[in-house]
């Protein structure tokens, strides 16, 4: 686990399988006790589980993504500092809020696009391991050049670059 070292005792909590945030029966605190994440927590969501956020207003510490986070259309959440090489879904352009600079690297995480309609994706993502467009409708890019680690996987929507001629430089494979 690579949670971060932090100067309180804050409890951590580990998801024990895939499902909703707030469902006790889905995170063990400190290895002992089920009970959902409380706010200021340091939080891990294993690989190959999928934590779906199921209310507005989540705020930890720091939430380290091995597996997948799915923000949905819920907004007002402070997930501290982001890390791990997981995935964080979301529904619109709107990023969370929290420190993503060791998520959003060529060797950090992933982002996907999900959900339907015609969004502008994020501006903050100008780095990360993979991208992923997915869902209906259209994508628009922003004004930015992005460098992508791995690879962009684009399934069931049209990506829309007409507008601002933005750039992707891809380490790896489309």
């Amino acid at each position: 686990m690579c949670i971060r070292d932090s100067p309180l005792s804050l409890p951590i909590y580990v998801s024990q399988q895939t499902g909703i945030w707030n469902d006790a029966s889905n995170w063990l605190r400190d290895g002992i006790v089920n009970e959902i994440p409380t706010i200021g927590s340091q939080v891990q969501v294993q690989n190959n589980h999928e934590i779906t956020f199921d209310a507005d207003l989540i705020n930890v510490y720091n939430l380290q993504i091995d597996g997948k986070v799915k923000v949905n259309n819920t907004i007002k959440h402070n997930l501290g500092i982001v890390n791990g090489n997981g995935i964080i879904e979301m529904n619109s352009g709107q990023f969370p809020g929290g420190s993503f600079d060791d998520f959003l690297t060529t060797t950090g995480g992933v982002v996907e696009y999900a959900g339907t309609g015609v969004y502008q994706t994020s501006s903050r993502v100008t780095a990360v391991r993979g991208l992923i467009f997915s869902g209906t409708g259209t994508r628009e890019i922003p004004a930015l050049s992005t460098l992508v680690g791995d690879s962009i996987q684009i399934d069931g929507v049209t990506v829309d670059n007409r507008i601002n001629n933005s750039s992707f430089d891809l380490e790896g494979d489309i």
